[in-house]
């Protein structure tokens, strides 16, 4: 047997057992994948075995014809595989990060985008934090990118400069406000507008 881009872990039932177990004559080749314990030895050829916890979840409908387990924020199984299928078992595209996720799931990254119109700054709140980039006194433009399955909610807060004021949000939010929230369910886009006092 060959497994490539697998997640072989906590395996419940046989708790304190190996994940694989190979009889005399068994044999199986695991590349670029997640194995708890590591390479069975004996008659197992291991090449690329990506070591630590994938924070596996639980199995469940997470969207897609069949039930999926999906890795963990952070667990090792995020971007470390080779990119052989171009979606995953849900449809989703690959990759969502920097690399394909290891095992059938891929899990949904979004991106937010903070340009600011004006002289002024726009911020993002400490939490949800964002996997890549970040949103923090931006002046231009700024991009952070978001773990998605959850679709979280985001905090943005527009800070006007001297002697200007905040007018308003465009694109994915609104409202005259200076702070707002997003929620993450695609790639959104959030232009705060800030005019300059006339005193």
């Amino acid at each position: 047997a060959t497994c490539y881009n697998s997640i072989l872990w906590g395996d419940a039932a046989n708790a304190g057992d190996p994940e694989i177990v190979l009889d005399a004559n068994g044999a199986v080749s695991l590349n670029d994948s997640v194995l708890q314990g590591g390479c069975p030895g004996g008659n197992a050829a291991c090449s690329n075995l990506i070591s630590g916890d994938p924070l596996l979840g639980t199995l469940g409908d997470h969207g897609g014809a069949v039930a999926s387990v999906l890795p963990g924020y952070g667990g090792a199984a995020i971007d470390a595989a080779t990119c052989a299928v171009m979606d995953d078992i849900r449809g989703v595209a690959r990759p969502q990060g920097a690399g394909c996720d290891v095992g059938a799931a891929e899990l949904r990254m979004s991106a937010l985008t903070a340009v600011v119109d004006g002289s002024g700054s726009v911020s993002a709140g400490a939490t949800p934090v964002p996997a890549t980039g970040g949103i923090a006194d931006c002046t231009d433009s700024c991009t952070a990118t978001y773990y998605a399955e959850t679709q979280p909610t985001v905090t943005l807060t527009a800070t006007p400069a001297a002697q200007w004021s905040f007018q308003a949000w465009g694109g994915d939010c609104s409202g005259t406000d200076p702070v707002a929230t997003v929620a993450i369910t695609a790639a959104k886009s959030c232009t705060a507008t800030f005019v300059q006092s006339l005193t």
